[in-house]
């Protein structure tokens, strides 16, 4: 105590004091509030804490108070989002003709601030605004307001391996039911559980908030219905397999199966039926192996008077042949399998163009 009283008498005896501290009740402060404050809001007050006066007549006061602020999160472009948040500091009783509220830096002092798991901060911002506020007189109020505002994006390393990889392979996944055997009477649970994956998906992994629509949501119900129109597309197709008999020859079916077969490179001729055990014909260009195929109706003889070197009983027993292999089996196993090629185009295309859209449209801040 002597040794401060000393040094105290030293400063005043030789004009050398720098400051005093002062306790709060005993100098004037501005009331200033957190405008945007979820918890506790009220005035900015610390009874204890001592404040700092200069010599100059400048008072410094930093009372150590945790805010809880709410923020507006824009879901869009989740997980690769940016958003902006801010502390909205004003005062209330005074307006900007009472009170000026202004900033000693252009940003916000980061040297207690610690690294999130969640989120990294790219920028800090100070702002001045105003709030006015209209009276019943028709006057108005206009009280002084600076708001801190941080701008933060997500860490999405961790979203890419528990969010955006499960939604890609699943929604690849779907397309494997049209490679799953027609015969093997799982593809219509397979396909199901697939869609029930994608609705638990759906329902898990998106922000619960209506004010703005996430395009992950959306790419998650474009694959949803995706599912939904590969469950009636392989009940169709089963319905085809297990149907008896052929379609007729000029029927639209007939016409689509022929223009589907040749467009996936299948020589209907060359191609067993789905589920028979009947041999298979084998064509090359003037020969023609009657062992393997058995000569339709069975009557060889015919060979020599057609034509010498077999040229029309080739043709005429290639014909027969088609007509006969074309049954509602075959028609099954063509769509089938230009379904899968079909759903894996869309699907690979869907998904680039979404991560795409998500990745590059949350780089930038929205201001």
């Amino acid at each position: 105590m002597d040794r401060r009283k000393t040094s105290m008498e030293s400063y005043t005896e030789n004009d050398d004091l720098k400051h005093i501290f002062v306790k709060p009740e005993n100098i004037w402060k501005p009331e200033l509030m957190v405008d945007n404050a979820l918890v506790d809001l009220g005035l900015i007050k610390n009874d204890e804490l001592m404040l700092r006066v200069k010599y100059t007549g400048n008072v410094e006061w930093e009372p150590p108070v945790l805010f809880v602020t709410h923020c507006k999160v824009d879901i869009t472009y989740y997980p690769y989002d940016t958003q902006r948040c801010a502390v909205e500091l004003l005062s209330w009783s005074y307006t900007i003709d009472e009170v000026i509220l202004d900033h000693l830096f252009e940003e916000v002092s980061l040297e207690d601030f610690k690294e999130h798991g969640e989120w990294h901060m790219l920028y800090t911002e100070i702002d001045d605004k105003n709030l006015t506020e209209h009276l019943p007189d028709g006057t108005l109020r206009v009280y002084p307001q600076i708001n801190f505002r941080v701008i933060l994006e997500r860490r999405a390393g961790f979203y890419n391996l528990n969010v955006m990889m499960p939604i890609t392979v699943t929604s690849l996944m779907v397309v494997l039911v049209f490679i799953v055997p027609l015969h093997s009477g799982e593809k219509i649970s397979y396909i199901l559980t697939e869609f029930l994956a994608l609705l638990v998906l759906l329902t898990i992994v998106v922000p619960p908030t209506s004010i703005t629509v996430s395009i992950l949501g959306i790419y998650l119900g474009v694959v949803l219905i995706l599912a939904a129109l590969g469950i009636l597309v392989t009940v169709l197709i089963m319905y085809l397999f297990h149907k008896e008999g052929a379609p007729k020859k000029d029927s639209l079916i007939m016409t689509m199966t022929i223009c589907l077969a040749r467009m996936l490179c299948w020589n209907t001729s060359c191609v067993k039926s789905a589920g028979e055990e009947t041999p298979t014909m084998r064509f090359s260009m003037g020969s023609y192996n009657f062992e393997d195929a058995g000569y339709i109706n069975g009557n060889l003889e015919n060979f020599s008077n057609d034509t010498k070197d077999g040229t029309k009983v080739v043709n005429k027993i290639k014909s027969e042949r088609d007509e006969n292999e074309i049954t509602w089996k075959f028609v099954a196993t063509v769509f089938d399998r230009f379904c899968f090629y079909l759903f894996l185009i869309s699907t690979i295309l869907m998904n680039l163009s979404f991560v795409f859209a998500l990745s590059e449209g949350g780089k930038s801040p929205k201001h």
